[in-house]
């Protein structure tokens, strides 16, 4: 019987954990919540309970894979509580429906925003999410670590990015913002609904952080490393979207001011260049 390769080190995992959490959901959701919770104190708040609720799940599969060590990270864990034939049914619909469908999205939410730098048409941008998702799974056939090296990259330039986004709306935005102007109980409860639907984007976006349970069998000490590569990334995960949302919240009057006469000039531009 052949093994799995032990290569996989703490921090690639715990960059699998972040890198699945962030993704689209950071950069289309917050403007959704923006308009169902009345503050910014209760956007915060959304945030902060969803980052709990993620903890709690954190936490439940830390003590789960340090029991079960073993690749395969929910399947596992439903095989050994009951029985074969449930992981069995979740590993087909895990491969054939939730994570195929997810892999599209995402592939062709990449091919839709390179056509931004790269002009091409429908027909370009599907062969380019085919090639794209071919490329990243020939990778982790290859050897798990030339997965962990680009998940390290990928992850690293998310998180970059994203402080440039916290920086940039820490230094310029509005320091008068106020977090306590706004409450749930409204006269006819649609603060506390909203807060309801809120949560369901909040919780789109916490996503991913049990994706370094799967690849437990690659781990050079998975009882050890697996269970804190989760926490780490939960709570990594919760503490960046506070502060992006904050930076988001800052930074609003300063891209009004700013950032929209820029883009006026650069479409006025690119329109005299017949682009």
């Amino acid at each position: 019987m052949t093994k799995l390769a032990k290569e996989l080190t703490l921090y690639g995992l715990i960059m699998v954990a972040i890198g699945s959490c962030i993704g689209s959901g950071i950069f289309v959701t917050p403007s959704q919540i923006a308009g169902l919770v009345p503050s910014a104190g209760l956007i915060l708040g959304v945030w902060t309970l969803g980052g709990l609720i993620a903890m709690t799940g954190a936490l439940t599969f830390s003590e789960l894979g340090a029991m079960f060590p073993r690749s395969g990270g929910i399947y596992v864990f439903l095989k050994e509580a009951y029985d074969g034939w449930l992981g069995f049914l979740y590993g087909w619909a895990y491969l054939l429906i939730i994570t195929s469908g997810s892999i599209a999205v995402i592939a062709l939410a990449f091919s839709y925003y390179l056509s931004f730098f790269i002009p091409m048409n429908d027909s370009w941008k599907i062969i380019t999410s085919i090639l794209a998702i071919s490329v990243l799974t020939t990778l982790n056939i290859l050897r798990a670590k030339f997965g962990e090296i680009f998940s390290n990259i990928s992850t690293g330039l998310k998180i970059a990015g994203i402080l440039i986004i916290i920086c940039t709306g820490f230094y310029f935005g509005n320091s008068s913002l106020s977090f306590g102007d706004g409450t749930l109980f409204t006269g006819s409860n649609s603060g506390l609904s909203g807060f309801g639907v809120a949560l369901t984007g909040v919780l789109f976006s916490y996503g991913g952080w049990q994706h370094a349970s799967f690849i437990a069998g690659e781990s050079k000490n998975p009882v050890k490393h697996v269970p804190i590569a989760m926490i780490t990334g939960a709570i990594s995960v919760t503490i960046i979207y506070l502060l992006v949302n904050t930076g988001y919240m800052a930074i609003g009057i300063c891209f009004l001011l700013i950032g929209i006469p820029v883009f006026l000039i650069f479409k006025r531009k690119t329109h005299k260049e017949g682009f």
